[in-house]
């Protein structure tokens, strides 16, 4: 009879606990609308870094020419386009991209000595560049073209580069690539499509690297400081 009076208080404050989840649960649910968390996780999702490519052409060509350290303003919009960079300095050439509210939102360019080169500019979601900060002691231009106008090769087929480059891909679905590079150095490449996705990271000169393509594949961004060649099979 003791042990039973004892076992008592116990349930009623399991019991307790139990009926204090179940209302914290309808609170809940009234408060906040049945598709909320559905949308919370939409949001999340849409935060995620993902190419915004489209190979229509709607932007404008624009150039730009300067010597020394300057601050450039891009007025381009959001869209995505290719930023073709050219310096006969032999000092550093940096280039930095500032967004709208004045915040630095990606490296361009940061070598020492002569340069040209092809790199990806808002190729990103959310990713708005409105300002180049020019960082050299020499001559530059910069050429801010429509993903369209990008180089191109169609597969199957090869392409031979030199330096950073931004190639666009054409005929059938490329199944995979051979990379190729001679000279003694470092070569990335990072393909755009669906998804982005870090394909090649290799040093020292190399042979017949060949790396499967993700689907819907529709740009390649080589960053390399020498020759190098690419043959897409489908």
């Amino acid at each position: 009879m003791l042990a039973s009076i004892r076992q008592r208080p116990i349930l009623i404050i399991i019991l307790g606990l139990i009926a204090g989840l179940c209302l914290c649960c309808v609170i809940i649910f009234i408060i906040f609308p049945v598709d909320f968390f559905d949308r919370l996780t939409e949001s999340l999702e849409l935060e995620t870094p993902v190419p915004t490519i489209a190979p229509e052409r709607t932007l404008e060509a624009m150039f730009f020419a300067g010597t020394g350290n300057e601050d450039v303003d891009v007025d381009k919009g959001s869209e995505p386009a290719v930023a073709h960079f050219t310096y006969s300095g032999q000092d550093n050439f940096i280039v930095w991209g500032y967004d709208p509210d004045g915040q630095q939102n990606s490296l361009l360019v940061n070598t020492i000595g002569e340069y040209d080169g092809f790199v990806p500019l808002d190729f990103l979601v959310g990713e708005h560049t409105t300002r180049f900060e020019v960082e050299s002691s020499g001559s530059w231009t910069v050429e801010i073209l429509p993903v369209i106008e990008a180089n191109s090769v169609a597969a199957p087929g090869s392409y031979q580069g030199t330096g950073d480059d931004i190639v666009s891909i054409s005929g059938c679905e490329p199944a995979g690539a051979t990379f190729n590079k001679d000279s003694v150095g470092e070569i990335v490449v990072i393909s755009y499509g669906e998804s982005r996705e870090l394909l090649v990271e290799q040093l020292m000169p190399f042979e017949g690297i060949a790396v499967a393509l993700p689907p819907e594949i529709l740009l390649l961004e080589v960053k390399s400081d020498e020759p190098w060649t690419v043959s897409l099979s489908c």
